[in-house]
């Protein structure tokens, strides 16, 4: 329990709150989900959008009161925070460019007994 938390807690979220106080030793095995909650995305977030979060939550840290539910959920989004932005300066410090297709998609879609003839051939690409 954080200094200054009242003993008795009365509301909706006391039950959860006490199951949380229960799991405390195990609060640090939900870290790396936190960091990875870039992996689920289904696009590529613009750089700015990555590092927005940190920043708001690494300012609302000081200003945040210390009780444990408070304390602990913006622990957690400082920790989804930090795991976003570490994800997009990554892939924005090993992007490489990315090569254009050679042969338009008409001519690349092949049956598959002419791509069986040119995997036979020795032909890589369906492009020939």
């Amino acid at each position: 329990m954080l200094e200054g938390e009242p003993q008795a807690r009365a509301g909706v979220f006391a039950p959860l709150i006490r199951r949380l106080e229960a799991e405390q030793e195990r609060w640090f095995l939900w870290v790396p989900m936190f960091l990875g909650l870039y992996f689920a995305l289904p696009f590529e977030p613009h750089i700015l959008t990555a590092l927005a979060p940190l920043a708001v939550t690494l300012a609302l840290v000081p200003a945040a009161p210390r009780r444990m539910g408070v304390t602990l959920a913006l622990t957690a989004l400082t920790a989804a925070a930090v795991g976003f932005a570490l994800a997009k300066l990554r892939v924005e410090w090993v992007r490489a460019p990315v090569l254009e297709n050679r042969c338009p998609r008409s001519s690349c879609a092949a049956t598959s007994s002419s791509s069986s003839r040119r995997r036979r051939a020795g032909s890589a690409s369906p492009c020939g």
